[in-house]
């Protein structure tokens, strides 16, 4: 259809377009898809809208204060998978009347329509709907629906449909961008908790994507020339943890011993224990699962007796003389710990050197412990 817009209008779809366009200029997707709602109805003579998007982290249905009950009453009952109507209207193309997506006598008649849409004032609706491909899922959707509060309320027609029309490829480009996005954009107060703890820390969504990492870890990993390793191993950590959400819930994973719940990984200066936990409660951006891994300095540890004696070629007695030097012991020290001679105790110690390649005992500890990294 030809669409005219008033001076009026042409003030509003500006304002439309500019907020629909501009997801990251708000502090949270939430109140993004609020303000796009906002400034969409006084365009079309929307008395009212919902939300509802397939985005990790964000709630399904974002609405009014005044509504939340009818939105929260709709998702919970039976009236969310009705025929023609999952999802909040799955039907017809992205922008649709109500008389494009239902037969209105028989949509009148049913109980959606009289214990929801007539209690709760939801009538009449036009609505903008896209389904967005998730690199990690099958396409999900994206909708803004419009109601009047009025039963007798004049329908909506072509023209907010053509009004719809222009603001839909804007929707689509932010709802994209923020899709790609997921888990980028947290709750300001949420960070500020992650980044006071005293360990580096990062917040993942049940993918092993990372969704926030905590200053420490920052200047951690900005550090660490192995980097990427370490990131794959917090990834590899919350895709173990999340996948026993998916196959059985958190009691699985907590009974688990195949989830690697704390491990240790190798950088270029040192060795980091990684340690997974999951989240009783889901933070934006987290989807199904969220899980926090930390990362800190794994601590010192020994080889065992047999690392020793495959390594080095060491016998039961050159190990024993080998841990002894390690923690400073001298020749004579040796002597007088084993009950053996200082000619015996010199002469194992002078093969305990020689099998692993140093000259003094002041860097046996330091071989020994390099054993680990090797």
């Amino acid at each position: 259809m030809s669409l005219t817009l008033s001076s009026r209008e042409l003030a509003l779809l500006h304002d439309a377009l500019t907020v629909t366009a501009s997801p990251l200029a708000y502090a949270c997707t939430s109140d993004w898809r609020a303000a796009v709602r906002h400034a969409i109805e006084p365009l079309i003579g929307a008395d009212k809208s919902v939300s509802a998007m397939m985005i990790d982290g964000e709630p399904l249905v974002e609405s009014p204060a005044h509504d939340a009950a009818a939105w929260n009453f709709y998702v919970e009952s039976r009236f969310a998978d009705e025929a023609g109507d999952r999802r909040l209207g799955r039907r017809g193309p992205d922008v649709a009347c109500m008389t494009m997506v239902h037969d209105v006598p028989s949509l009148r008649r049913s109980e959606l329509y009289n214990e929801f849409v007539r209690p709760y004032t939801m009538f009449d609706f036009v609505r903008l709907r896209l389904d967005v491909l998730d690199v990690e899922r099958a396409p999900e959707p994206a909708v803004i629906s419009f109601f009047h509060a009025s039963e007798h309320a004049r329908p909506f027609d072509e023209h907010a449909i053509a009004i719809l029309e222009l603001v839909r490829p804007a929707f689509r480009a932010s709802v994209e961008l923020l899709t790609r996005l997921a888990g980028a954009r947290r709750d300001p107060a949420y960070l500020d908790v992650l980044d006071a703890m005293p360990e580096a820390v990062a917040l993942c969504a049940g993918s092993g994507r990372v969704l926030h990492e905590s200053r420490l870890l920052a200047s951690l990993l900005a550090a660490e020339p192995r980097a990427p390793h370490v990131r794959a191993a917090i990834t590899t950590a919350a895709r173990a943890l999340a996948s026993h959400v998916n196959g059985g819930g958190a009691r699985s994973a907590e009974r688990s011993v195949d989830a690697p719940l704390a491990f240790e990984v190798r950088g270029a200066h040192g060795r980091y224990t990684i340690r997974g936990s999951l989240l009783t409660t889901t933070p934006a951006g987290a989807g199904s699962a969220a899980v926090m891994v930390l990362v800190s300095a794994a601590a010192p540890r020994a080889p065992s007796d047999a690392d020793l004696r495959k390594r080095f070629g060491l016998t039961a007695r050159e190990v024993e003389v080998a841990r002894l030097l390690a923690i400073g012991h001298s020749a004579a020290d040796v002597a007088a710990t084993l009950g053996v001679s200082y000619y015996t105790a010199r002469h194992h110690v002078e093969h305990v050197l020689s099998k692993l390649g140093v000259r003094s005992r002041s860097v046996v500890a330091a071989r020994i412990a390099a054993l680990v990294d090797d």
